[in-house]
């Protein structure tokens, strides 16, 4: 046998057409907007605290960021089941924009929060409205997975989950939540 003969495989990611590119970019800007999102709550939730409690009640501000953030998390996990159950009844396409509707409207309604109760309720209607959009991620994956080879086929989820990365990666070379200060 030749040397010319020997075929080396292209990388999976020099085989992608225009659309695989699309879908990719397109789910990977979602994920990464997401996870900013966090991000800039974990920068943000000491600040806004500060403005929701009365200063009898500063003291307490750590305690509460706890809840506030336990509770959007806890609203991704809730909105992943309902997100999962409401696309199998109405569609993906349709649970998606009433998800980014979901996240949108209650994200701004954050801002109008009267209280550290009130904004903690609030942000967990928007960890629903995100947990519903990641839903559909494990469907964004098999769908570009039916779009690709099946050479690539593993290895669409992990560049997918890579777009967190530039946050976590951002947040650790500058100190992140090191140096995030609760407001006194």
């Amino acid at each position: 046998m030749t040397d010319s003969a020997i075929a080396v495989p292209s990388p999976w990611y020099r085989t992608l057409t225009r659309e695989q590119w699309r879908v990719l970019l397109a789910s990977n800007l979602g994920w990464l907007f997401d996870g900013f999102e966090i991000y800039a709550l974990f920068l943000t939730v000491g600040f806004a605290l500060h403005q929701l409690v009365e200063a009898s009640q500063y003291a307490q501000i750590p305690r509460y960021a706890g809840y506030v953030l336990a509770t959007t998390v806890f609203g991704w996990a809730t909105g992943g089941v309902i997100g999962g159950i409401v696309a199998d009844y109405i569609g993906r396409k349709r649970t998606m924009m009433l998800a980014v509707l979901a996240y949108t409207l209650t994200t701004g309604l954050s801002a109008i929060a009267w209280s550290w109760q009130s904004f903690a309720i609030l942000r967990f209607l928007v960890g629903v409205g995100i947990g519903s959009e990641w839903a559909k991620v494990p469907r964004a994956n098999r769908v570009f997975a039916l779009l690709r080879a099946p050479a690539g086929e593993g290895k669409y989820p992990v560049a997918n989950s890579s777009a967190l990365s530039p946050i976590v990666v951002n947040a650790n070379t500058r100190g992140g939540a090191r140096n995030n200060r609760v407001a006194r």
